[in-house]
């Protein structure tokens, strides 16, 4: 998956596809639904479209690479920092529109936020 293609070059914002980044504890990984909304009719011949369609015919979830990983011992709340706090995505995750490979770029422990 490319956010360089997505977010980066067709300006698809983050919230379109992480539905709950700006109302729950965590930012949510797209649903196959997600990505039908535009897959459905665009590129839907390419070999990565058909693993979303493979997905969608045995009732699973895509199986997406988490990158962004907290320890279980930590309480971290999304909304509370993109709404109240009104952090951008960018601050903590980096320039992820520029990124063909999404890699976590900071650290994200109490220290590096303070």
């Amino acid at each position: 998956f490319s956010h360089k293609l997505h977010i980066g070059k067709y300006k698809i914002a983050c919230q379109y596809c992480h539905t709950t980044v700006m109302k729950g504890k965590s930012a949510s990984i797209p649903s196959s639904n997600i990505c039908m909304n535009c897959h459905n009719t665009i590129k839907n011949g390419s070999p990565e479209i058909q693993k979303i369609y493979t997905a969608i015919e045995k009732n699973q979830p895509v199986q997406w690479v988490r990158v962004h990983n907290l320890p279980d011992l930590v309480y971290f709340n999304h909304s509370q920092h993109t709404v109240a706090g009104k952090v951008a995505c960018e601050q903590c995750h980096g320039k992820i529109e520029e990124m063909e490979v999404v890699q976590q770029r900071s650290p994200l422990t109490m220290g590096w936020c303070i």
